[in-house]
């Protein structure tokens, strides 16, 4: 009963196609035709630098920065200082954007691809791609990117629930993740 419910939960779950593996190189193509410094704010924006700030002095930015509400982002803060302090600023910047453009973009694929199909599931999310103020608006290190990768999660994991019946903590999931995300 149990390898029953499992096969027929894997036979409806998206699979990996090749309109997909495109979707996740989209941000690294972006990034090989633009150049170097596409991941990086220019100066002049205070709110991203006060974000990098916490990502590279996070602890002792803690005690000093309690009251304000940009250290309330901690969804956004936590993942930029474990991968600051794991891979430096310039690499942990350059893997953190990446990430977290690529779980927006094949969590936007995959909710079109499910509600509709793969074809225009791979136009929408390469409009979006293509889109400049998706990537950084309000600055790269601004908390944005984040909010909206966690958003189309949501909206995938609910969308998940609503289509494959199945799968019921689905509905659950998808309320919590987002309910975890404060904007």
């Amino acid at each position: 009963m149990m390898t029953e419910k499992l096969t027929l939960l894997n036979r409806q779950l998206p699979q990996i196609d090749s309109l997909m593996v495109v979707v996740i190189c989209l941000p690294f193509l972006f990034l090989f035709w633009s150049g170097q410094n596409w991941f990086f704010d220019s100066p002049g924006l205070l709110d991203p630098f006060m974000i990098m700030g916490h990502f590279i002095h996070y602890a002792e930015h803690l005690p000093l920065l309690d009251n304000d509400y940009k250290s309330s982002r901690l969804p956004w803060i936590l993942p930029g200082a474990l991968s600051y302090q794991l891979f430096g600023p310039v690499a942990g910047s350059y893997l953190l954007h990446t990430v977290f453009l690529v779980i927006a973009l094949t969590s936007l694929y995959l909710t079109v691809k499910l509600t509709f199909n793969s074809r225009l599931a791979f136009l929408t999310t390469v409009l979006l791609a293509g889109y400049s103020h998706f990537y950084a608006s309000g600055g790269w290190n601004y908390y944005t990117l984040a909010a909206i990768a966690y958003y189309f999660v949501t909206l995938l994991c609910l969308t998940l629930a609503t289509t494959l019946l199945t799968w019921g903590g689905g509905v659950k999931g998808g309320e919590k993740f987002g309910c975890s995300w404060q904007e």
